[in-house]
């Protein structure tokens, strides 16, 4: 009687938890044993991470070296040359998108291009900043080849043909109100670059 029972229970436990001779049926409903989890594994293919789409790449990847350069404001290297004969309208420097480096500038919030030979100085009215009324040339600049555009102390166009070999040239911006000004340009091998100075050259 015992050892009926406990061929019972073994049965039971056997149906319960799959622990039996017969195998599970697959999912074709056959009898064949299933494949071992180990044998699953390594059925698997290797390369199992999806690659994304051309798109997602695309759009992930950094972005190429002349839109970043576009993006990031840089001096322009412009060599010398002989200036046009006439100076380029106001409308040709504003579509200028470049300007050429000049130290302290920014800080006194002027716009520096140089465009067909011309140097344009613009100054635009900015709160706490007095314009130059007058400028005079120290040297380099052609005093026939200069236009002056002053706005009672609150704007300031200035633009001068710049000379052809490049050489080093000067001129004091001044007015009532403003500690006069010196502005330095020379052509290097970076092009034209030049500085703005409370101290006399």
């Amino acid at each position: 009687m015992t050892a009926l029972r406990v061929a019972v229970l073994g049965g039971l436990l056997s149906v319960a938890f799959g622990c039996g001779d017969t195998p599970a049926p697959t999912a074709e409903g056959s009898n064949k044993p299933a494949a071992s989890s180990s044998a699953a594994v390594s059925a698997k293919p290797v390369a199992s991470i999806p690659t994304p789409p051309a798109s997602a790449t695309a759009s992930e990847a950094p972005p190429p070296a002349s839109a970043t350069a576009a993006a990031t404001p840089s001096a322009a290297l412009i060599p010398s040359e002989a200036p046009a004969a006439t100076a380029p309208t106001t409308e040709e420097f504003a579509a200028l998108t470049t300007e050429v480096s000049v130290k302290q500038s920014s800080v006194q919030k002027c716009s520096t291009k140089v465009l067909k030979g011309w140097f344009e100085l613009n100054c635009p009215e900015a709160e706490g900043l007095v314009r130059a009324t007058k400028v005079d040339l120290l040297s380099g600049f052609d005093a026939k080849q200069v236009e002056l555009e002053a706005g009672e102390g609150k704007t300031l166009r200035w633009v001068a043909a710049l000379p052809a070999d490049g050489s080093k040239s000067q001129a004091r911006l001044w007015g009532k109100g403003l500690h006069e000004i010196f502005l330095t340009l020379e052509n290097t091998d970076k092009g034209w670059k030049g500085e703005l100075s409370g101290k006399k050259p």
